[in-house]
């Protein structure tokens, strides 16, 4: 558990935090030497692949080979986020201490494997180790989320309580879409929509060792 005090450019406040981060510390279990950053794992990094858990937990772990704070906060969920208050500023802060503590062993973080796989509350959990060895455990949750682009390149969008199948009905040849947010207000009575999207994200909404 680390304690600090932060400033947070969103609220302008500052705040007294304590941020557990049980996965940074069970990385140090992960053998190797000095801290590689491979070619396909750089790739994952710039281009995150959230389609499915398994992917995303691959995503945050090459976050972590290359050292990339800003894409290992993109791989948590609302949820978590929430229940820490882990804004990117206070995961910035918590960081630097914690990967000095574990040396140069998150650089080797790529090298972890899916194991095995169970159903746990509030998703999956997807346990990573080296050869038959588990070493932690992400809970992935799906995330459903709504995205729209306006001609001049403003962009409105959300997280959703309801999957998109719950949200899109299908009349005769029509598809409907019952899509309520606050947000939409801001397009306006007559906006100019350039681009849509509606889709799922698979977030990591916890963690686990092997010990629990």
């Amino acid at each position: 558990m680390l304690e600090g005090i932060a400033y947070s450019s969103v609220t302008s406040q500052y705040t007294w935090v304590r941020v557990p981060l049980p996965i940074l510390l069970l990385l140090a279990l992960v053998p190797g030497a000095c801290q590689v950053c491979p070619p396909a794992t750089k790739a994952l990094v710039l281009a995150p692949d959230f389609h499915n858990a398994e992917n995303a937990g691959r995503s945050f772990f090459a976050a972590m080979s290359c050292n990339d704070a800003g894409a290992e906060y993109k791989c948590l969920s609302e949820p978590l986020k929430d229940r820490y208050g882990a804004t990117l500023d206070l995961y910035l802060l918590a960081r630097p201490q914690i990967r000095e503590e574990i040396g140069t062993t998150a650089g080797q973080a790529f090298r972890l494997k899916p194991l095995r796989v169970e159903q746990a509350e509030p998703g999956t959990l997807i346990w990573w180790g080296i050869g038959e060895r588990e070493i932690v455990g992400l809970v992935m949750l799906p995330q459903y989320f709504y995205d729209v682009t306006e001609s001049d390149g403003r962009r409105t969008g959300s997280i959703l309580s309801q999957s998109p199948d719950e949200l899109l009905q299908l009349q005769g040849r029509h598809l409907i879409l019952d899509l309520s947010d606050s947000a939409l207000r801001s397009l306006g009575g007559d906006p100019d929509i350039s681009d849509f999207h509606l889709g799922t994200e698979w977030k990591i909404a916890d963690f686990r060792s092997p010990k629990e």
